[in-house]
C-alpha cells in the first residue's frame, strides 16, 4: 500500500519542479517588468501563500530574492560587456530609475554599477598595431 503512496509524491514532485522551472523561465523573460509573488503564483498554478513556502523549499530563496539575483545577474553581465548606459540597464530589468537600480546593485555587488563596469571591462583590441603606426610615421621625413 506505501507504493502507491510514494508514486503519487514523486510525480506530485515532477509536477512542482515542472512548475518551478516554468516560474524560472517566466522571470528570466520577463525581468523588465514588475514580478509580483502573485503573478508568479499564477504561472505556477498555486495560491501566493503556497507558492511562496514551495518556491522557498526548491529554490533556496524567496521569490522576491531570486527575482533581484537574478537582475544582479543580468546587469553585471550587461556592465561587463557592454557599453550601454545605466538608466537603459536600470529600466531594462525593471527597475523605475537609476537610482534605485544603484542601491540594490551596490547592495549586493559592494559596489555601484559604473565602478564595477570599470572594474570589469574587457580589453578590445584596436584593429591596427598603434606601436608599429606610431614607428612608421617617426620614420618618414618632412617634406
Amino acid at each position: 500500500m506505501s507504493e502507491p503512496v510514494l508514486e503519487r509524491l514523486s510525480q506530485h514532485e515532477i509536477v512542482g519542479q515542472a512548475a518551478m522551472s516554468a516560474v524560472r523561465t517566466h522571470i528570466q523573460t520577463h525581468l523588465d517588468n514588475a514580478l509580483p509573488v502573485a503573478g508568479l503564483a499564477a504561472v505556477a498554478g498555486l495560491s501566493p501563500f503556497h507558492f511562496a513556502r514551495k518556491f522557498k523549499t526548491m529554490v533556496g530563496m524567496p521569490p522576491h530574492s531570486y527575482v533581484t539575483k537574478m537582475r544582479i545577474e543580468r546587469a553585471c553581465l550587461l556592465l561587463a560587456e557592454t557599453d550601454v548606459p545605466l538608466r537603459e540597464i536600470a529600466r531594462d530589468l525593471g527597475y523605475s530609475n537609476q537610482s534605485g537600480f544603484t542601491k540594490v546593485f551596490g547592495d549586493h555587488m559592494g559596489m555601484p554599477p559604473g565602478a564595477y563596469r570599470r572594474v570589469t571591462a574587457r580589453v578590445v583590441t584596436p584593429l591596427t598595431n598603434p606601436p608599429q603606426a606610431a614607428a612608421g610615421r617617426r620614420g618618414r621625413r618632412a617634406p
